[in-house]
């Protein structure tokens, strides 16, 4: 589950609020909290009051507020997952994209990559290769320019959780936003 909010209305209350990407949690399932790699338990799984309290289990796509046994630091664009189940925390991503903006796609070109709830610095490392969609090849590539498709190597400056698309789309997809004008890319 990646992290949107930290709900701390006063000091006994600490809840992380989110959307399930994946899977399933109940209370007392152990857990960490990536990419610092802490681990805990679900304590609850929160409700409001008026909804009837606190919930036996939550999966996929569900919102929910978790709160943990302990205190760990865990932030907006952190991830919470069960141990055993962990996604990948790492500094490089290779992804396939389609590029959908004017101006063509080339090594060195700096983004901020976000995935999730967090936004990190990133710099394209290469294009590996262009899909040709009609023929179903691939073939190598220095760019990737309006429309076109194909894998690309990023390199972020914060570590990032990321699942493979297939395994987890909510944890495996990925956009770049131009840092000048906000624009996705």
């Amino acid at each position: 589950m990646p992290v949107q909010f930290v709900i701390r209305p006063d000091l006994d209350f600490r809840g992380f609020a989110g959307q399930i990407a994946g899977g399933s949690v109940r209370p007392g399932d152990r857990v960490r909290i990536l990419p610092s790699g802490k681990e805990t338990r679900v304590k609850r799984i929160a409700r409001a009051p008026a909804d009837g309290g606190d919930m036996a289990m939550a999966h996929a796509p569900q919102s929910v507020v978790l709160t943990l046994a302990d205190e760990v630091d865990c932030s907006r664009g952190d991830v919470i997952c069960c141990v055993g189940d962990d996604p990948a925390v790492t500094l490089g991503i290779e992804c396939d994209m389609v590029w959908m903006q004017e101006q063509p796609l080339v090594p060195g070109q700096r983004y901020l990559l976000r995935t999730g709830a967090k936004s990190t610095p990133c710099t394209v490392r290469r294009v590996r290769w262009l899909l040709d969609v009609d023929a179903l090849t691939t073939s190598p590539a220095e760019s990737l320019r309006l429309n076109e498709i194909g894998r690309v190597q990023l390199e972020c400056e914060e570590r990032v959780v990321v699942d493979g698309y297939r395994d987890c789309r909510g944890t495996g997809a990925l956009v770049l936003v131009d840092r000048l004008t906000n624009a996705t890319r």
